[in-house]
């Protein structure tokens, strides 16, 4: 049976048409690991889009982090990093950083 970064490939690649192999793999290495917790965390999404950046598939970041959901979507993973709900642990932090301004 396809492992897990087979499917995950098949998954994304229709998304990432013309971006590099290597690239590519990195890009299904992170979400390959993500799977395991079958969510992708705001680190996990923010090196997505860091790399689609960096690889000039996208010229900025509005459309990485665009195209970072659907490739979540596609491999049908849970949002955690695109979610627009504040979590606690944000709320947290950002009255943290307040109290150092």
């Amino acid at each position: 049976s396809p492992s897990m970064a087979d499917c995950i490939r098949r998954a994304i690649k229709p998304l990432l048409v013309g971006l590099d192999q290597s690239t590519l793999e990195v890009v299904v290495g992170i979400l390959e690991i993500s799977g395991e917790g079958s969510a992708v965390d705001e680190a996990d999404r923010e090196d997505l889009i860091e790399l689609l950046l960096s690889a000039h598939y996208c010229s900025d970041e509005e459309g990485a982090s665009a195209l970072c959901d659907q490739l979540i979507d596609a491999v049908g993973l849970r949002n955690i990093g695109g979610e627009r709900e504040p979590r606690a642990s944000a709320a947290l932090a950002s009255t943290a950083f307040d109290h150092w301004g």
